[in-house]
């Protein structure tokens, strides 16, 4: 189908899921029967002008379950569906592996893909360094999740962290020295509706030495518009390097996070190549397409995918003017 039905179609769905389907097949956490776990997205057809409606299960009954309840009634042939079971989708570290070892080392100057945190949260991934305009001037921040910098700051933890906590680096899991490498400025809450972003920026310490350069792959160039079908990029803590290909758009996500599922719109997601693109720990890290442009922040994964909040989601919610040294 034509690239802009399935925007429109995926809209529809997407709309269908978080209200108008029966509380049996409902996406809302208060549902009394088990919420579906379905995603709906816009992936690559066969040309670049055609796509297919996406369609993401965290286990075979979500899928059957919604095959049942829309897709049916859409009559849409399987040819124009792009259906894959991702097993649970889910953010933060519940098991934190080894990192690549100088990521997760204390260094200077300090740059994006270092093992990050807030002082009593998961350790992640510092993203990229952002400008931040303000009346006495332009402050530098770091660019990472609301899960890694914040805590975890939702509707039902509203006090996880506070304005000025400190951020640590390397993270506090990583089981050494940590020092003080700044403190955090802005976060994005979880919210029980839907979500856009699960962000946060922190205030850099400017009497320690910075690096915007992401290493192996050089200084972010802007951000990416055209992403669908992109090859791309990002550094992690855990993983390092890798590269991916952007499967899919303009999700509408259920997420799991430790106190309960939140949902999120207009994500991107991500598939492996060659090797996983990401694991725990690599949350933070802002994918980059092959002209070094911010495609998204990764938050959240599933098995063989990572899922990414949409870079200009993010940057609307943070209020950053742009990526340092960009």
């Amino acid at each position: 189908m034509r690239l802009e039905e399935a925007w429109e179609l995926t809209r529809r769905l997407a709309n269908e899921l978080s209200q108008g389907l029966p509380r049996t097949f409902s996406l809302h956490p208060e549902a009394r029967e088990p919420a579906l776990r379905v995603a709906v997205g816009v992936s690559q057809g066969r040309s670049a002008d055609d796509a297919r409606i996406a369609i993401r299960g965290w286990t075979k009954e979500d899928i059957q379950r919604f095959d049942a309840a829309v897709l049916q009634r859409l009559s849409l042939p399987e040819s124009e569906l792009d259906i894959v079971i991702t097993g649970r989708i889910y953010a933060g570290t519940a098991t934190l592996p080894p990192a690549i070892v100088h990521l997760a080392q204390p260094c200077r100057p300090v740059r994006p893909g270092v093992s990050i945190s807030h002082f009593a949260g998961d350790t992640g991934t510092l993203g990229a360094l952002v400008e931040v305009d303000t009346p006495s001037g332009t402050e530098l921040h770091m660019l990472s999740n609301n899960h890694i910098l914040g805590n975890c700051i939702s509707d039902s933890n509203p006090d996880a962290a506070t304005l000025g906590d400190k951020i640590v680096h390397p993270g506090g899991d990583e089981g050494g020295q940590s020092t003080v490498v700044g403190w955090l400025s802005k976060v994005e809450p979880l919210r029980r509706q839907i979500n856009h972003a699960d962000a946060a920026r922190a205030l850099c310490d400017t009497s320690i030495d910075w690096d915007p350069e992401v290493p192996w792959i050089g200084r972010i160039s802007g951000m990416a518009t055209h992403v669908l079908g992109s090859e791309v990029r990002k550094v992690g803590r855990s993983t390092g390097p890798t590269k991916g290909r952007v499967s899919a758009t303009a999700f509408s996500v259920p997420i799991e996070y430790p106190d309960g599922v939140y949902y999120f719109d207009d994500v991107v997601e991500v598939v492996d190549t060659t090797m996983p693109f990401s694991r725990d720990g690599d949350s933070g890290a802002v994918i980059l397409d092959t002209d070094r442009k911010a495609v998204g922040l990764l938050f959240a994964g599933g098995q063989g995918v990572t899922y990414a909040n949409a870079m200009f989601r993010v940057k609307a919610a943070l209020g950053f003017s742009g990526f340092k040294g960009a």
